[in-house]
């Protein structure tokens, strides 16, 4: 029987490896690391968070001459760049939640209803999701204060909050 991270090594080389950076459409992880391996060690250096189930599962596959390179890489969404181009996608992304906010862009709603864009953020989403640390990265700093002195679900807003973007 397979011990725990054996068991989760072999199943994370069964799934496709769908990161935008990974030159193939199709192809599983265990088959990148097979059949195109100095890209496989491109993808964990620079694209897979060291801080993922993804990476726990998939660094027994790398070799020791190149844990170094892996393990010291800047990942590119870590850099500035980065950090602002999955700010963007975030805030591109549609709001689920029922209701009149239902179906529009962050973005719309931080600009139209910054006061429900706060109140989402704080009262919605758990602390520990990569949805609420970028989405609260988008707030100004009286926005930030709020959701993360408050638990989630006791957050409680003032009509007519209005974004202030950070000066540069």
């Amino acid at each position: 029987m397979l011990d725990t991270d054996e068991a989760m090594t072999v199943r994370y080389l069964q799934y496709d490896c769908k990161y935008r950076a990974c030159k193939y459409s199709d192809l599983t992880w265990g088959a990148l690391v097979e059949q195109d391996y100095p890209h496989f060690v491109e993808l964990m250096s620079t694209e897979v968070p060291l801080d993922s189930n993804t990476f726990l599962a998939l660094k027994s596959c790398v070799q020791p001459a190149h844990m170094g390179v892996v393990m010291e890489t800047v990942r590119t969404r870590d850099t500035v760049q980065g950090k602002e181009k999955t700010q963007k996608d975030f805030l591109d992304m549609k709001c689920t939640h029922r209701g009149r906010m239902g179906g529009k862009s962050w973005r719309d709603i931080r600009r139209d209803d910054y006061s429900y864009f706060v109140w989402a953020v704080g009262n919605t989403m758990s602390r520990d999701t990569k949805t609420f640390l970028v989405l609260s990265g988008c707030l100004d700093r009286a926005g930030t204060s709020i959701v993360t002195m408050t638990p989630k679900g006791q957050v409680k807003v003032r009509k007519g909050m209005t974004y202030r973007p950070p000066r540069a």
